[in-house]
């Protein structure tokens, strides 16, 4: 991942997710470059709409089968969050701490610790101290229950 570390340093990203995705050493497949663009169009229209993506919602549901590689998504969107957004918040929800734990947390940390060793991988959140963003990672398997942050930290 030096290589990659060197790609995003030397690479002009702009906003273009796929785009940092890329310079990061992964290779989306296009359903996923689509997905991103999808998923950032809130965020930054003018790159959607320059792929392709006219009409923008706050909301996205990838349906694919196991395996296919929507685990993939997610962590790379919140990666690029975490890098993109100073001082932003992500917060992960899922009925399973292992899914949280095995898919979604290891998986940033595997595919982006060595591309971003200034950021700390905890158990229940991943802080970026470069610009200040955060991921916090929930779960609740109690039905009816209410979690929420309620500090950054």
């Amino acid at each position: 991942m030096k290589d990659a570390k060197r790609r995003l340093e030397a690479t002009e990203v702009g906003d273009d997710p796929v785009l940092w995705a890329i310079a990061c050493g992964l290779k989306p497949q296009k359903w996923q470059a689509r997905a991103l663009w999808l998923a950032t169009a809130g965020l930054l229209p003018e790159t959607a709409k320059k792929n392709g993506i006219q009409e923008v919602k706050n909301e996205l549901a990838v349906v694919a089968a196991n395996g296919a590689g929507k685990s993939w998504v997610v962590c790379v969107l919140v990666a690029y969050w975490l890098w993109r957004v100073r001082k932003g918040a992500v917060v992960v929800t899922s009925a399973s701490w292992r899914q949280l734990r095995a898919q979604i947390s290891a998986g940033i940390r595997s595919m982006f610790g060595s591309v971003f060793p200034q950021w700390e991988f905890l158990d229940n959140r991943i802080d970026n101290p470069v610009n200040g963003a955060v991921c916090h990672f929930l779960s609740v398997d109690t039905p009816g229950r209410f979690e929420g942050i309620h500090s950054r930290r």
